[in-house]
């Protein structure tokens, strides 16, 4: 119990205003066991489960709000987030002592598990240590990029990524690129790289002025150009009803960005204008 799930995640407020610029969700991605459970004060438990910690980082996510515009009413504004996959690093050096978890012994019986009380220390990356460990230490097999072109990301974590799938299937778990049920339906930019090639790397285009994920195959904006789709509190769905609290709109441009020769960069970009699947423009870098 020393070990957690998002362990941790950290905000950080590097200009003092109270506000976090940028925030670090560091994941340890758990074994799920089922057990046998007898009856107990709470009812009978055909089933409960362990959940066993691999003490390896497996999942990275860090999100920025560049152009540090959050303030009162509108605490968190983040304009990108970087995602890290893979074997990633063991943190169990990461011990921190504690004396304030154990509390009052007499109030063991009221919790569900009283061993919470018996710790005496956590096993997590720190504000100093996490970023070194990311990138120095850690294994990675793929990185994605989101960028919230519209500016109407209000989630208190991050930029929802995309995933590399349909560029027009909409909709929760529907296939699309916005297949992720917390994701934009429409008015980011996600870029893919599946290999890792590019190391988290990030380069401003110079054909464009926008940044992008070096390494990454290819990339999509859907473009929201009436704020049809305001995704205000980052796209919050019913998990009762499994809908999103958004409109979805129909059709949408859409621009497809693509490294045809694998070195890192792109260099071919296609517009689709009117959501139609036909190429309305195409514009070759290396032509």
């Amino acid at each position: 119990m020393r070990y957690s799930w998002e362990n941790p995640f950290i905000f950080f407020d590097t200009d003092n205003d109270n506000m976090s610029e940028w925030t670090i969700r560091l994941v340890d991605t758990p074994h799920f066991r089922q057990k046998d459970k007898a009856d107990n004060e709470f009812g009978k438990l055909d089933k409960e489960i362990d959940v066993i910690s691999t003490k390896k980082i497996d999942d990275v996510r860090i999100s920025w709000d560049l152009d540090n515009d959050n303030g009162q009413g509108n605490e968190f504004d983040f304009d990108m987030s970087l995602r890290l996959n893979g074997p990633g690093f063991d943190y169990s050096d990461q011990v921190h002592k504690y004396k304030s978890l154990r509390g009052l012994s007499e109030a063991n019986t009221l919790l569900y598990d009283s061993r919470w009380r018996q710790l005496n220390e956590l096993i997590y990356p720190d504000h100093k240590t996490a970023w070194n460990m990311i990138f120095k230490k850690g294994q990675w097999s793929e990185c994605r990029m989101i960028f919230d072109e519209d500016d109407d990301c209000n989630r208190w974590e991050r930029v929802e990524f995309y995933d590399p799938r349909d560029l027009y299937l909409i909709g929760r778990n529907k296939g699309g690129i916005d297949h992720n049920a917390q994701a934009d339906a429409m008015g980011d930019r996600g870029e893919w790289d599946a290999d890792f090639s590019g190391n988290g790397q990030l380069y401003i285009g110079r054909f464009d002025g926008r940044i992008h994920l070096y390494g990454a195959e290819w990339g999509a904006w859907r473009i929201d150009q009436t704020s049809f789709s305001f995704q205000g509190f980052g796209g919050i769905y019913d998990r009762w009803k499994g809908s999103r609290l958004q409109p979805e709109p129909g059709s949408f441009a859409i621009v497809k960005y693509t490294d045809s020769d694998n070195n890192g960069f792109i260099d071919l970009i296609e517009y689709d204008l009117n959501g139609d699947k036909e190429t309305d423009d195409r514009v070759s870098l290396k032509e």
